[in-house]
């Protein structure tokens, strides 16, 4: 009897009763009898081309091969606590065959290389193909991260690691045991195989966890390489591979940061579609930027660019809604920069989020020519400000009558009140709800015109006209010409006067900047040098300016 019956007889009686898929019906065998694509002209052994019982290397599993000499370049990243080393033990073992630098057919019991098909001689094609070039697979030979979050505990692991604690090939990969597919150790339904090392924060409870969308199968496939039909099933393969990645980043599916999001949230998986979003006008522009992004960034420092990851954790992002001005579900999990200018890790409110980019690291110029420029949104919404939203506190002004129910002076609002899709749910439609994208100018909701000579319509200002009555205004309820000023006589924009944000305590004060005052200067201009607006009180002030055409000299109200 041969060699290779012998063995595959034993490793059947071995083999655990749950496996039932041997090497002798896997593409480990090479023999004329493999029922994969590489396979020998001519030998009927199944084992020699990894065992022999003679004439081994001496590596101790009876090793009928000589290892590469190859050099390999390995993966690196700037989250990656436990760096890897050049290949060794096990995992030096399956480059051998895996890294296409030996012919298959050289072993060391035969005085002659075993005869291939031409052109099939060494792996060179497919999935199993890694080449020398390592940077975009599963990083091996390395120490297990016992005690870094993110990880399981080593005591608790059920896969194996080689004697010296190092993470090999065969920690994932059981050659012998095709019965999971790929030889892995166990199915990877879910990300099963994956989830015994890996413990995200927050990943029990991720959309990516648990989503059951489908996708209804208009192209591109979100998942090629994988029989699993969704998204909860997928679960780290939606955006990763251990092998061949598209990128060696984070061995992203896709080197194209937005792709690994925008292949399932394009209203194919995802019925929501950012897809459609990031199309329009007015949109985060993730496209713009190419490898800036990294998870250690400062927010300090950082060049400036916006990816899909500075604003949404795939590892915890979930569907859990919160109360303003609490970061919602879809926030979970991402740094940010407190009212005070200090890192959030995470953030707990969502305007955190958005100071990482639009607070102290924000550059460029204004929207709007102000007679107190700002472009630091974190200043302009502080709550010692003369006048602000009320995005982290409640406003100063206790008599605001035009506000709509359920607004009142106690009231907090999102960034995304007014900045989101106008497409989106607070808009009445079926899009994405927050800031992907929009047609109107500065990524808002609904409409803002800041064009002076804007005949005033409910269209026009739809967006003020969200909390604020427009009958009331027209009503001139708090301001005794708000008609005279947005009607035919003036038709001035609601920006010539009202900075939206806010003006910062760094450059106004409660005299002058109160109920959001700080006038447009391409459309305002001093009066004999001076440019003012002055509180006298409840529904009280005066003005000091010149605009279209008409001096205040100043102007006094009531």
């Amino acid at each position: 009897m041969k060699l290779a019956v012998l063995l595959s007889a034993l490793l059947t009686l071995l083999a655990p009763p749950a496996r039932s898929m041997s090497v002798v019906d896997s593409k480990h065998n090479l023999s004329v009898s493999g029922p994969g694509p590489y396979k020998s002209l001519v030998e009927e052994e199944v084992c020699v081309f990894c065992h022999t019982p003679h004439e081994s290397s001496g590596v101790g599993v009876l090793w009928n091969r000589n290892e590469s000499v190859a050099s390999y370049i390995t993966y690196t990243s700037s989250t990656l606590q436990n760096a890897p080393g050049q290949p060794t033990g096990s995992s030096k073992l399956c480059l051998s065959c895996h890294d296409g630098t030996i012919a298959l057919g050289e072993v060391r019991s035969r005085p002659a290389p075993i005869a291939f098909p031409t052109g099939l001689e060494n792996l060179n094609a497919g999935p199993a193909f890694l080449d020398t070039d390592l940077q975009d697979d599963h990083p091996v030979s390395m120490a297990y991260p016992t005690t870094l979050p993110g990880y399981v505990q080593a005591a608790l692991l059920d896969l194996p690691l080689d004697p010296a604690g190092l993470v090999q090939c065969t920690s994932c990969h059981d050659p012998h045991d095709d019965a999971a597919g790929h030889f892995l150790r166990k199915p990877n339904l879910a990300s099963a195989l994956c989830t015994t090392c890996h413990d995200p924060v927050g990943w029990l409870a991720a959309a990516h966890a648990t989503s059951q969308e489908v996708w209804d199968s208009t192209p591109p496939d979100p998942w090629p390489n994988s029989t699993e039909t969704t998204v909860a099933a997928n679960a780290c393969e939606n955006c990763h591979s251990p092998h061949n990645a598209g990128s060696s980043r984070r061995l992203l599916r896709s080197d194209t940061e937005e792709d690994n999001c925008l292949v399932c949230h394009n209203g194919h998986v995802s019925f929501k579609s950012v897809v459609a979003d990031q199309q329009k006008p007015y949109h985060h522009p993730v496209e713009t930027t190419f490898g800036v992004h990294d998870p250690t960034e400062d927010s300090a420092t950082m060049a400036r660019h916006v990816e899909c990851v500075d604003c949404h954790n795939p590892h915890a992002a979930n569907a859990t809604t919160a109360q303003v001005p609490a970061a919602s579900g879809a926030l979970a999990g991402v740094s940010g920069i407190t009212d005070l200018g200090t890192p959030a890790t995470p953030a707990t409110n969502q305007y955190e989020v958005c100071f990482k980019c639009h607070g102290d690291t924000a550059n460029g110029a204004a929207a709007i020519s102000r007679q107190l420029l700002q472009t630091n949104t974190r200043l302009e919404f502080d709550r010692n400000n003369p006048s602000f939203h009320p995005v982290e506190w409640p406003g100063t002004n206790l008599n605001v009558p035009s506000l709509l129910s359920p607004w009142n002076t106690s009231s907090l609002v999102y960034c995304t009140d007014c900045h989101a899709s106008d497409s989106g749910p607070g808009n009445g439609g079926a899009g994405p709800a927050g800031p992907h994208g929009s047609i109107y100018p500065f990524l808002l909701e609904r409409e803002y015109v800041v064009a002076d000579g804007t005949a005033e319509s409910a269209t026009a200002y739809a967006l003020c006209y969200k909390c604020h009555d427009r009958t009331s205004i027209l009503a001139n309820q708090s301001f005794p010409t708000h008609a005279l000023h947005l009607g035919v006589t003036v038709n001035a924009p609601c920006s010539v006067c009202h900075d939206a944000h806010g003006i910062s305590a760094t450059q106004g004060d409660a005299a002058h900047n109160s109920h959001l005052i700080n006038f447009d200067t391409a459309i305002v201009t001093p009066y004999l040098g001076t440019l003012a607006f002055q509180d006298n009180g409840t529904f009280a002030g005066q003005c000091t300016l010149s605009c279209h055409g008409k001096d205040h000299l100043p102007s006094v109200y009531p």
